[in-house]
Order: structure tokens, then sequence, then C-alpha cells
């Protein structure tokens, strides 16, 4: 049987053209990381651009986890010239506006955010582990969207950032959101001490129902105004299995270090060992950066000296511009 999917429209003219490649990659790799054979295209039906793929393996689970891509629009069954839609299972935890309202400068697109999410989670392996059993976490996390689009799948989330402020927004917001939304939740705020100094953390307890709040059904998302090489020391006993992060792309800002711009190479020369650490054994990461900044080459040398199993796949799979300076590219790994 035939299927082909409609994308979602963006807005930006730059990431729509890219759209369709970006989108084929990821629907493959969803499908092929749980066994099957399907090879989806692209495909012009009515002057709009679909994604379409014979399925002959089709069922419930395989609905479920295509209903998590990040572009998905419209999913129908092919009978020749025909278009039956097909209805979807909800995968949303919380309202779909969560990771959209908070607007800034410099911020990844959330469609681009889920597409890192969903790869990463393709190349562990771990679309047959309930969502509300993983945990995601993003080392550069600024004002959250990350967080914000993780939560609002379902998922549990940390995130540190180098800027108290961005965290402090970060913060405000979501205890405005869920107040708005009428979300049953909790806030604490408590300190962890690593290497001498004491670090606050920011952990919300949520649920999507009052019912499954009481019963303990929740998730939690925690934030902290730390430097990036502490993700493993403050996340724990928790052992993220999945770590996303949209890398600085040397336009506007560099990361800093003590206060002092530090090029993005000496940055992960100095972090990615701590990740690895971080990281749950089997998990997996995706980390996007500025091919103007960074080349690919450069950061899979990176990321397997401190570890990781770089995730081959073709070279041009992720390139897009993003503006005149960002050209963008994704590379994918897993921690052994």
């Amino acid at each position: 049987m035939r299927y082909s999917f409609l994308l979602l429209p963006h807005a930006n003219i730059r990431y729509r053209e890219a759209l369709a490649q970006l989108s084929c990659c990821e629907i493959n790799q969803m499908v092929q990381s749980m066994g099957l054979p399907a090879v989806f295209e692209t495909e012009e039906i009515g002057g709009c651009t679909f994604l379409s793929a014979e399925l002959s393996d089709w069922d419930e689970h395989l609905l479920r986890v295509l209903s998590h891509h990040s572009s998905l629009y419209l999913f129908c069954r092919r009978d020749g010239a025909a278009l039956y839609p097909v209805e979807r299972p909800r995968v949303d935890y919380l309202p779909g506006d969560l990771p959209e309202i908070l607007k800034y400068k410099g911020k990844t697109s959330v469609p681009f955010t889920l597409l890192m999410i969903n790869c990463a989670r393709s190349v562990a392996g771990l679309w047959g582990t309930p969502t509300r059993q993983l945990t995601v976490l993003d080392p550069m996390c600024g004002r959250g969207t990350t967080l914000f689009t993780a939560l609002q799948k379902g998922y549990h989330t940390i995130g540190l950032d180098s800027y108290r402020t961005s965290v402090q927004e970060a913060d405000q917001f979501l205890s405005r959101y869920l107040k708005y939304h009428r979300l049953k939740h909790s806030r604490a705020c408590s300190s962890r001490t690593v290497h001498g100094k004491g670090y606050d953390e920011i952990r919300y307890t949520l649920a999507d129902t009052k019912e499954h709040y009481t019963s303990g059904d929740t998730r939690t998302a925690c934030m902290y105004a730390a430097d990036a090489s502490l993700a493993g020391a403050l996340a724990g006993k928790a052992r993220p299995q999945l770590l996303i992060c949209d890398l600085p792309y040397g336009v506007q800002h560099d990361p800093t270090l003590h206060g002092k711009p530090e090029p993005v190479e000496s940055m992960l020369r100095r972090c990615l060992p701590e990740w690895f650490h971080a990281l749950a054994p089997g998990g997996a990461g995706a980390l996007s950066f500025n091919q103007f900044t960074l080349s690919r080459n450069k950061l899979e040398t990176l990321v397997e000296n401190a570890g990781f199993v770089p995730y081959e796949c073709d070279p041009q799979s992720f390139v897009h511009p993003v503006e005149q300076a960002v050209t963008r590219d994704l590379v994918l790994f897993t921690r052994p």
C-alpha cells in the first residue's frame, strides 16, 4: 500500500525550500530505525510536495511513530489518484503553542528542533521506548526552545546555560504558561553543589491533566544557570537518553568561559567528554552547527575523540541555509 503525507507549511521561505529534503531524511531514519525497508521520496501532487512510500508492514505503532514527525500536516492512504486521510493518534502531551510563544532573536525553529530530537531517537533505536521514560538534555539551552519542544511531546527535560538571564526568562515564561493554561504543577528551587560551588536548580513537576498529576504520572523540567561542561554533574542519576544542542553559530556571539568569549571548537573540546559521561549508555545526540565556523569533519572528529560514535549518513543530508552568514548542518552520534 502506498502512503503519502503533506508537509506543514513554514513561514520562513529559506527553511521551506529545504523542508522536503530535511523531512525526507528525518522520516527515513524513523522508518529504518524500526527495521522497515521502505524509503520515502518527494512527490508532487496537485502542485504540493508530498513524501511518499510503499509501506507493507503497516500497524498502529508505525502510525504513532510517524505522527511524531516534525513537519507532518496530513497523512494519506493512496488508491490510484485518490488520497484518503488517515486518522492519526494524538502524540502531543501539552498544547502546541508551548515552544512557539516565546520569541527572541536567534531562536532555532521548533520544527528543526523536533527534527533533531526525532533523528537522535531514531539512531538510538528508542522508538520502542515510551516517551515518558526518556529525558532530553540541552547543555546550552538558551531560553529553552529545546526544553519546551521536548516537554510539549512528553519528554522529561534538563537544560543548562551559562547566561543566567536566559535561564531566568525560560523559567518565568514556563511559570506563566502553566498558570495561564491551568496545568497542575509545582515549582521548586534548591541548590546543587559542584566542585565547591553552588548552582540553583529550578525543577518543575507537571502533568497534562489533574488526574495524571494526582496519580504521579508527571514530567519534570530542570534548569540550571551553569556552564555546559557541568551537564553530567548536574544531571546526576537522571542520565538523559538524548542530547540535543544547537551550537552557537559564531555570528552574533560565541560561547563564554569565565565571562570571556570562547571559540566553539575550544568549548567542544572541553565539554564533549563531560557530555559523554552525562548521556546514558545506548543514548544518542544531535548537534547542529554553522558550516562557516565549524566543519563537519572537525566536529565528527571532536565527537569521536570524546568517546561517541558518529552516525554515518550522506554529508549533504541536513545542509541548508538559515541566513546569509549561516548554513546549518547536523551531526548525529550514539553513546556506546
